[in-house]
C-alpha cells in the first residue's frame, strides 16, 4: 500500500491503515525507541502510542513522506518518556552519548521568541547541512543523531572500523560547526 493510500484510509478512519502503517514502519520505529529508552517493551509501548498519535493526528495532517512522520512521532514520544522516566532514575539507550557528542554544536535552548526563530533557523541549516552531504555520510548521521543507534552497530552494518566510524562522525559534527557560522546560526 502507497503512502497516499495509506492517508487516505486514514482520512476515512479505516483500521486497516494502522495495520499497513504497523507492517511498513514498526521495525523503524522499534529501533529508534530501543535505542533511545534501552528496553524492547518499552519501545513496544511506544510505537503502539505511536499509531494513537498518527490515528488521532492525521487527518488533517496529510505529510508528504509517511514513514518519515511516524519515524519522526515515534522518536519524539521516546525522548518525552525517557525525560519522564530520567526524572525517576538515570539511564537510557544511546540518548545521553549522542547529546553529549552534539553538545558543541547544538544547544537546547528554551521557549523565549527569540528562541523558538532561532531554533526554525537551525532546523532549515540542518536541512540544508543533511542535504550536502554525500548519501553515505547523510546517512551515518541521521543513525547516529536521529536515531541514536551506537557506534558498533552502524560500523557493523557499514563494514567498517569503529574508529573510522567514529573519525567520520568527528567530522561530520566539524563540518556542521562550520557550517553554521557560516549561515550566522550562533547557539
Amino acid at each position: 500500500m502507497t503512502d497516499k493510500q495509506i492517508i487516505e484510509k486514514l482520512f476515512s478512519r479505516s483500521e486497516e491503515a494502522l495495520e499497513a502503517l504497523s507492517v511498513r514502519c514498526k521495525g523503524l520505529c522499534m529501533s529508534i525507541s530501543r535505542a533511545i529508552l534501552g528496553s524492547s517493551e518499552d519501545a513496544e509501548e511506544c510505537f503502539n502510542d505511536t499509531l494513537l498519535r498518527v490515528w488521532d493526528s492525521i487527518p488533517p495532517d496529510r505529510p508528504d513522506n509517511l514513514t518519515a512522520y511516524v519515524a519522526k512521532i515515534d522518536r519524539n514520544l521516546a525522548l518525552n518518556r525517557l525525560n519522564k522516566d530520567r526524572a525517576k532514575k538515570r539511564g537510557g539507550g544511546q540518548y545521553e552519548e549522542v547529546f553529549e557528542e552534539l553538545d558543541a554544536c547544538l544547544s537546547d535552548g528554551g521557549d523565549t521568541e527569540n528562541e523558538v526563530v532561532d531554533r526554525i533557523a537551525l532546523k532549515a541549516a540542518l536541512d540544508a547541512f543533511l542535504s550536502s552531504l554525500p548519501d553515505r555520510q547523510k546517512e551515518i548521521f541521521l543513525r547516529r543523531y536521529f536515531s541514536f543507534e551506537s557506534t558498533a552497530a552502524i560500523a557493523s552494518d557499514l563494514g567498517i572500523k569503529e574508529s573510522a566510524l567514529r573519525m567520520t562522525l568527528l567530522r561530520l559534527r566539524e563540518s556542521l560547526k562550520e557550517y553554521l557560522a557560516r549561515e550566522n546560526i550562533e547557539l
